[in-house]
């Protein structure tokens, strides 16, 4: 399918309902734990959005194959035109505990997507903050429906990391950074990534290789199309279900470089 074929604005509003969607009806669902999943908590709740989510898709994008957190690769065509990347709830600790900081995640590629680079529409709702950021290639980078006024942000990052070798990494960033830089872990990547697109987090910095492509396809296009900037070790596919990677953004190209000396061991 080729690429002046897509109407992405469109595609930009489906996503929204169906993130918008998925986000009131969370509120409905139970939060009973299903099961411990590759060291994830697997709630009611994921499984319920997930359902909701899938529905949705079979309505408005029916060709298409879905690519889940839970369920993994689904069908729904024998002829898709496009690849939907769902994460129905980003956060899912957070709003099991009562924590307002969370989201819902679809991001919408065609189907011959060599990598997240291809996404052609996408949508991340926060329904606490009443917050939708969302993208499309004829729009770009866009929040609650109108293009994302940046902000300089203020000296916060987001950081997760797993190992002794890996914090070492935020130590060396955070020296190269000078003072006053406060590290914050929220819990919800996706959301982190938009507020990075947004000006409101100078970066984040998952250094633990846990992240899936549904974890950051939706804020993806968001976070390149605003003028962050993404440092990643190989292109993310999109059309596949792939974990293990890590990933850095940033509000700048020269935030970006500081973290790159930060990964170097000649820091």
């Amino acid at each position: 399918m080729g690429s002046r074929e897509i109407d992405s604005r469109r595609l930009r509003l489906v996503a929204e309902l169906i993130a918008v969607r998925i986000g009131d009806k969370l509120f409905e669902s139970a939060k009973r734990l299903v099961e411990e999943r590759r060291g994830d908590l697997v709630w009611s709740f994921d499984v319920f959005s997930e359902k909701t989510a899938l529905e949705l898709i079979k309505l408005l994008v029916p060709k298409s194959i879905v690519i889940s957190e839970e369920r993994g690769i689904v069908r729904l065509s024998d002829d898709p035109e496009y690849v939907v990347l769902l994460d129905p709830v980003d956060g899912s600790n957070n709003f099991a505990h009562d924590i307002p900081w969370f989201c819902t995640c679809v991001a919408i590629a065609p189907i011959d997507a060599r990598s997240l680079d291809d996404i052609v529409a996408s949508a991340v709702y926060a329904p606490t903050i009443t917050k939708i950021f969302s993208y499309s290639r004829e729009e770009g980078a866009l929040v609650n429906g109108k293009s994302i006024e940046r902000s300089r942000p203020k000296k916060i990052i987001s950081a997760y990391f797993d190992t002794s070798a890996q914090f070492q990494v935020l130590e060396r960033y955070c020296r190269l950074r000078g003072g006053g830089l406060r590290v914050r872990s929220l819990g919800s990547i996706a959301l982190e990534l938009c507020y990075v697109a947004w000006g409101r987090l100078e970066g984040v910095i998952d250094l633990r290789k846990r992240l899936r492509n549904t974890d950051i396809a939706a804020p993806y296009p968001i976070l390149l199309a605003s003028g962050a900037t993404v440092v990643t070790d190989s292109p993310i596919p999109a059309t596949s279900f792939v974990q293990g990677f890590e990933l850095a953004a940033f509000y700048s190209s020269e935030l970006a470089d500081v973290y790159r000396r930060a990964r170097s061991a000649e820091a």
